[in-house]
Parts: C-alpha cells; structure tokens; sequence
C-alpha cells in the first residue's frame, strides 16, 4: 500500500489530493529490490506470486494485462469519486476516494515488473511454469502496443503523450524478458521481443533526444526535463558516463534540483492538467544521488545525500521508541512485584486499606502492559527493518531466547495477569493471590530471557560458526544463562525495576497523601515504597559498579567510548556527571552543519545576495562570501548549510554570468554555478 491515507493535500489549499490506499505495481516493483537486499526473501517471492496472480487475471483494460494499481486484497474496483460535503485538510479540495488513473495506460509499470522478476532471479528467486507463461503473455501483449502515446508515470492528466520514460521501461522489459528466456530455456518469441526492444532503443536515440537542450526530454517534441530519466544509466540503457547522459544530468541539475531536492518535472512548462505547484520527490532526489555517483561525481553525490538526510528523521526515532518502551518494562516488572507485596500484606491482615491499594496499583499495572505490549510491537517492527541483515547471521542464537521469552514468560505473565483481572469474585482468595505472584514470576522471567539474548551481543558465548552457511547456531544454552555479562545485567535489571516501581508508587503514594485523601492506605504504599526503594538503590549501585568493571573486562573500547577515554590508561580518571569529552575531547566534527539563519529569495541574474524575504519556490541562496564560511539556503527549511572555506577556494575572477560576483572554486578548479549565480557545487 502506498500510504493509508487519502485526501492529504500536496499544497493547502490545493487540488493536488489523492486517494493513496492502494498498490501500485510500480512502487511494488521497487519493494522487491528492498526486501531482497534486507534478507526478506519469502516478502520478494510473495510478491512475485502476487504479481503472477494480477497477470494471469488479465483484468486489465486498455491499459493491458496490468492494471497500474489494485487494491490490497487484488482487485481493481477503484473508481474514483469526490466527497463534495467534506471540506478537506485545511479546506483543501475536493476529497476524492477511489482513484481515476487505476485505468490509465502506463507502459513503464510492463518495465519495472520484469526488472524486479530479473533481480529476483539474480538473488535466487526462479520463476516456475505458471509464472513464465504470464510473463510471456505480458510481453506478448507488449509487443504490439509499446508505440502508443501513454499517460506517463506521473498520472498526468492533460492528455496522452509519448513519453520517453514509458518507452524506457518498455525497453527494459524486453531486454529483461530476453535474459530470463536465455536464463531459463525458456520458449519465448525471443525474434519478436528483439526486433522490439531494437526499435525502442533507436526511437528514443532519434525522438527522445532534443540536440537544443543537450539532453533526453520527457515525451517526443518537446524540450521538458523529467527527473524519471535519472534512471536511464541505472537501468542499463545508457552508459553513466555517455557524453549524452553527462549532458542530460547537467540539464536537470540546473533545472530541476534545488539544495539536493529534486522535482519530477516543470509543470508550468508541462502542464499535466492539475493546478497549483509541485513539491520536490525524495524518490527522485535519491535518484540524483545515484545518478551522480554513476557519473563519477562522488563528491556531489556525498553531498547531496547527507543533505537528504537532514531532511529525514535520524535514528532518535529508533532510539526514542526502544527507550520509550524500555520505560515500561522495569515498570511493569516492579509494579507486578509491588502490587503482590501489597496482595499478600490484604490477604495476611484482611485489612481493606491494603485491598484497594491493590486494586489500584494492580489498575495501573494493566494499563501499563497494555502501552508496553503496543510499543512492544513498534519496537519489533523497527528491529527487524533495520536488523535483519544482522538476524540473518545470528538469528539462531538469538532468537532462541526470544522465542522462549514469548511462548513461555509472556504466555505465563498474560495468561495469569488475565486470570488475576477477572477472577475476583471466581477464584479463592488463595488461589488469586497466587495468580498475581505469577504475573510477577512472568515478569521476571521474560526479563532473564531478553537479558540473555542481549547479554548475548555484548559478550557472545554457546555458538558455532557453521562453515556451510557462514551462520552462527546455538550449541549450548546452558551457556548463555552462565553469561557473566548476563548474571551481572540481568541483576541490575531487577534491581532497576524495583526503584523505578518504587519511586512511581512512592510519588503516587505522595500525591495522595498531600491532598489528603485515604491517607491511611497511602501511607501504608508509601512505607512499602520506601522499603523496597532504599535497600534495591543500595544494592543496585554496588551490582551496577560490577557490571561496568565486567563491561570493562569484555568490552573495554565501549567503556573508553563512554567515558570520552581517546588514549589507554590505567587506572583512568573516572567522571560522575559529565557532557562531550572535555579537554580530552578528540571527536572529529563534521565538515558541515546547520544555523538557523535568513530566509532566500532567488538572486536575479548577475547578482549574489542574501535577503530575509520569504522563501519562494525553487529558491536558494548564491554562495557568497560572509567571512570564513560558503552558505546555500534551504529551499524547505530557510536554515543555511554552511562549511569552511577550506574545503573550496575563491574564484580569482568570478564564475561566468554572475556580473563579476565571487564564487567559489571546486577542486576540479572550475566555478559552480546556477541559473547564472555562483554557488558551491562541491567539497
């Protein structure tokens, strides 16, 4: 799916809103290569069934044997309708459910399907019978209808063209197509497609170049750039370094590329029937940084990618999200303890205060695992997205572990947790009692399991490397358990959770007892509070003083990290409280970074100067010199990039067309320069 939203507007205001709840074969075609590069080989090969399904269907229309997007579940009712009563984000629009181009004709789709069925192939994945013949029919059908004006790959709706894009991946087709007959034996009109895939190449030589621009335009006879051709080198068509493809990216930077953000086209030179302006695409951003790699313009494309990634959250969202489900862990685990003490202390005395402290904190304990469960489950989404390389290697032995903690602890804490919740009025007082001192023993369980596998990554013990298939496999599980990184942090752990259940019920306790409410039971759960709170505190320093001498032992550069250490020592200084190294701080700082500055306008012709007007689209700041550093200004943000005038040198003369203005000299020693303004173009 490509996003489960609709009606979201690329400009307030706009008309520029689409009904996004649904697959495009494209996008799809794209996860492939995604999925198969992070190990997620049976996701590739579903979608390929997938896919096989949707051809073989052959409910297309005259679009061919492809619709260019269904709907999850594979059918293609997307008509597409406007929601006149509702008045749209910020009064944008119209709301529009369904989509109307689902019956457009797009021929590039034909291209990217039988590339990521050739990559698939590559990594692994064969085609069977079933899926040959739907990829034959599909090229089949391509043959005769590959030279026919399209809608294009931006779902324009201003009329049918022949884009240069679409006949692009029609080409792509047919040379992937050929590969995988050669590949597989299979029978195929391998004359048909090579007359095909021939002619397109010799069309887009004569049609798709424009000897004005210097460069591939987006449909036959016109002079637009489109950013989808950034794919021409990457998919083999061109070579990267072709004078014609150097020539056709010099184009589109200078036209369609703004501080790194690329837009796909032009509207107003193009218009694809829709108004308001276009947004640049990341998609096609990344694209340039590929292009320009290609090209061998690392430099830039260095440039332009870390640049990309200011624009994107930064691992803080992955960190924040384990920290914030880390919070509820300890809570969950003292709190199930606590609320037990407090359970036996009813069910010894028969004293009611101390029955509805239970009731109470055992309240807050169930919501606690409830939002400890759901950010569980984020947490485990984002692990195996940006771990799966590393679960493919280790996933034997750390998944052993993991999977005990969750068919066993975790069943064992929810089933009795459930029990514990329900069974008041069902179950012996006894009996209920022993259902909570359960929830507590699942608890602590499930933390020695996750312990054990994290204890596990810090100091790895009880595996095997098998020389087959370079994986590591789990030979002792006795030995995990006898981790001396796991006895000590598996400790600390349970101590950390008693002081952090503590402290909360103490401050709730607290709460309580200034407003005067119920103050004999609250100071009942303070007491109790503070009893378990000053002895795990004690406890917990001394265990955790041994846990970093252990961490010192098998991980001595992560201590030296943590302490900001660059040379070795012994004995080091120690630091209670501490931010950065201080004088011993060595960290090398990036060559780059960000102010908060003015906001640009876009410099006229022979003419370098900063404004603090609004942004306008497309804008940038030109390079000039403001003391020791060369600035460009975001085109989204207004913040200003900036780095030191060491990395670029002054041009003695200026850059050409700038009216004399100083630019800056790349370390090719030629000026950079945009729409007739000096600017750095690398470092």
């Amino acid at each position: 799916m490509a996003a489960p939203t609709t009606g979201l507007p690329e400009q307030v205001g706009g008309e520029r809103n689409w009904d996004y709840r649904y697959t495009w074969v494209r996008d799809a075609s794209f996860s492939v290569h995604a999925l198969r590069r992070l190990g997620f080989t049976d996701e590739a090969a579903q979608f390929a069934a997938w896919l096989r399904d949707r051809v073989t269907e052959r409910v297309g229309g005259e679009g061919g044997p492809l619709n260019i997007m269904y709907r999850v579940d594979g059918s293609s009712d997307l008509k597409e309708e406007s929601l006149e009563r509702w008045s749209g984000y910020r009064g944008s629009r119209p709301v529009r459910i369904g989509n109307g181009a689902a019956d457009q004709l797009q021929l590039d789709i034909y291209g990217e399907a039988l590339d990521s069925i050739w990559f698939a192939h590559t990594r692994g994945l064969q085609i069977g019978h079933r899926g040959w013949m739907a990829v034959r029919g599909l090229l089949d059908w391509l043959t005769a209808n590959w030279d026919r004006p399209e809608e294009g790959i931006w779902e324009t709706r201003g009329g049918r063209k022949d884009f240069t894009y679409g006949r692009l991946m029609c080409w792509v087709a047919f040379d992937r197509g050929l590969r995988l007959a050669a590949a597989y034996g299979r029978p195929a009109d391998v004359a048909g497609w090579t007359r095909a895939r021939d002619a397109i190449y010799e069309q887009i030589l004569t049609r798709g170049w424009n000897k004005e621009r210097g460069a591939f335009v987006q449909h036959y006879g016109s002079t637009v750039l489109d950013s989808s051709l950034l794919r021409m080198a990457m998919v083999g068509f061109v070579a990267a370094r072709d004078p014609l493809w150097t020539s056709t990216l010099d184009a589109m930077e200078e036209e369609l590329v703004t501080d790194s953000l690329v837009y796909r086209y032009d509207p107003a030179a193009s218009p694809d029937g829709l108004a308001g302006d276009e947004g640049t695409f990341s998609l096609c951003s990344f694209m340039f940084v590929d292009a320009l790699a290609q090209a061998g313009r690392v430099e830039e494309a260095r440039l332009a990618f870390e640049k990309m990634l200011t624009y994107a959250n930064h691992r803080l969202q992955f960190a924040s999200t384990s920290i914030y489900h880390f919070l509820f862990v300890p809570l969950t685990i003292g709190l199930s303890l606590i609320t037990a003490m407090l359970q036996t202390r009813w069910y010894r005395t028969g004293e009611p205060e101390y029955l509805r402290l239970t009731r109470f904190f055992g309240t807050l304990l169930v919501i606690n695992v409830a939002v400890g469960v759901v950010t569980g489950l984020v947490q485990e989404f984002q692990f195996g997205m940006n771990w799966s390389g590393y679960a493919r290697f280790v996933g034997d032995v750390f998944g052993a572990p993991l999977a005990i903690e969750g068919l066993a602890a975790f069943f064992l804490e929810s089933v009795f947790l459930g029990l514990w919740l329900f069974g008041w009025d069902r179950l012996s007082r006894r009996a209920h009692l022993a259902t909570i001192w359960m929830v507590a023993l699942g608890g602590v369980l499930s933390a020695a399991f996750i312990m054990a596998a994290n204890s596990w990554m810090q100091n790895p013990v009880g595996y095997a490397i098998d020389p087959s298939t370079g994986r590591a496999q789990l030979t002792s599980i006795t030995a995990l358990l006898v981790n001396p990184v796991f006895l000590r942090s598996y400790l600390h752990v349970l101590l950390a959770s008693l002081v952090t259940a503590a402290v909360v019920v103490l401050a709730v306790s607290a709460w309580h007892l200034r407003r005067g409410s119920s103050t004999a039971g609250f100071a009942g759960s303070a007491r109790l509070a503070l009893t378990v709170l000053v002895p795990a505190t004690l406890l917990n320093l001394l265990v955790g003083s041994e846990l970093g001498v252990t961490e010192g032992v098998y991980q001595p550069m992560k201590i030296a990290a943590a302490e900001a250490q660059w040379e070795t020592c012994q004995p080091c200084s120690f630091s209670l409280f501490q931010i950065g190294g201080g004088a011993n701080d060595q960290t090398r700082r990036r060559s780059f970074r960000f102010r908060t500055c003015c906001r640009c306008s876009p410099p006229t012709r022979g003419t370098a100067r900063w404004s603090d007007s609004t942004i306008s689209r497309r804008s940038t700041c030109s390079s000039t010199d403001r003391g020791s550093t060369c600035r460009t200004c975001s085109s989204s943000t207004g913040r200003c990039v900036e780095w030191p005038t060491s990395a670029v040198s002054s041009c003695s003369s200026g850059c050409g067309g700038c009216g004399g203005a100083t630019g800056w000299r790349t370390p090719r020693g030629s000026c950079g320069w945009r729409s007739g303004c000096c600017r750095c173009r690398s470092w």
